[in-house]
């Protein structure tokens, strides 16, 4: 049995719902020999953000592992791009990283349970050899630690979990996303007895210091509380969809805005995007051994 889904756009409802109803229904078709998804002619590689891409590896992950064969249809410069600029298909043949062409894209991982901090370690030595020299990034290092971590620990996606981050040189905006086919924020709460006292909504709940499931060694258990809390002083936004929850927060020159709200369909996993505004990353002090010790202090 041959099975064809068509993806025609790239907004944000549209392709987020796309995703999740293609994965939902290949989880429950039984004896696929073979899977077609089909993007619109009219989406090009300049339409995609990093969380169409990671959305669209974990799709494609996903179908590769369930069906005999899996194709992808798109025009011509989308196809390159997804095959020879990010090597996507790679990917699915125990591939975790392979270097990407364009120098703006800093990586497309699969993200793997043993090589958890081996990512964000790569990541900022790569950023600060070659854009951030002098600067102090440990704010991104620490964003980075804390999101594998989570996917790593918590989401039980048997390994269909990806990351995209890429530089915008222009606009001086680092952008990041993560997704994974696994249970969700909410579930993991859930099964860790942790539920919201003041919300209805868990993905909030996740926020807050000192929330964590502590599944795993790798989360220190600070939770998405870590992440936030390097967004401040600057202009960023992030997004969290999983389960049947959108939980977005926005920082404006230090005026905060959260808001969560409830989906009309069930996200089987979770997609975490946020941008960076990297005019905050401050110049590296520099302490020599004059700095530290001087006569009087003998």
């Amino acid at each position: 049995m041959i099975v064809k889904y068509q993806i025609d756009k790239t907004n944000r409802s549209y392709w987020i719902k796309s995703i999740n109803s293609i994965h939902q229904q290949v989880m429950h078709i039984s004896n696929i020999d073979e899977v077609h998804i089909i993007l619109h002619d009219n989406i090009y590689p300049d339409d995609f953000e990093p969380w169409h891409i990671v959305s669209l590896a974990c799709t494609l992950d996903l179908v590769h592992k369930i069906a005999h064969k899996m194709q992808l249809f798109a025009n011509q410069k989308t196809i390159e791009f997804l095959d020879k600029d990010l090597h996507l298909q790679m990917y699915f043949y125990e591939q975790s990283h392979i270097n990407a062409k364009s120098r703006n894209i800093l990586n497309l991982w699969q993200i793997k349970s043993d090589e958890t901090l081996f990512y964000s370690n790569e990541l900022s030595r790569y950023l600060k050899q070659e854009y951030f020299s002098g600067r102090d990034i440990s704010m991104l290092k620490i964003m980075l630690d804390e999101l594998y971590a989570n996917v790593a620990d918590h989401s039980k996606a048997e390994g269909i979990a990806y990351s995209y981050i890429n530089y915008n040189e222009k606009k001086r905006i680092i952008s990041v996303a993560f997704c994974d086919f696994g249970i969700g924020i909410p579930t993991s709460l859930k099964q860790a007895n942790l539920h919201p006292e003041n919300s209805r909504f868990y993905i909030e709940h996740a926020t807050k210091c000192g929330v964590s499931a502590r599944t795993n060694i790798h989360n220190a258990g600070f939770g998405l509380a870590t992440v936030l809390d390097c967004m401040q002083g600057s202009n960023h936004y992030l997004r969290i969809i999983s389960n049947n929850e959108m939980f977005y927060h926005l920082n404006n020159n230090n005026e905060i805005v959260e808001k969560t709200f409830p989906l009309n369909f069930n996200f089987a996993g979770t997609l975490i995007y946020y941008n960076i505004d990297i005019s905050q990353f401050e110049n590296e002090e520099v302490i020599g051994t004059g700095d530290l010790f001087s006569d009087n202090d003998w």
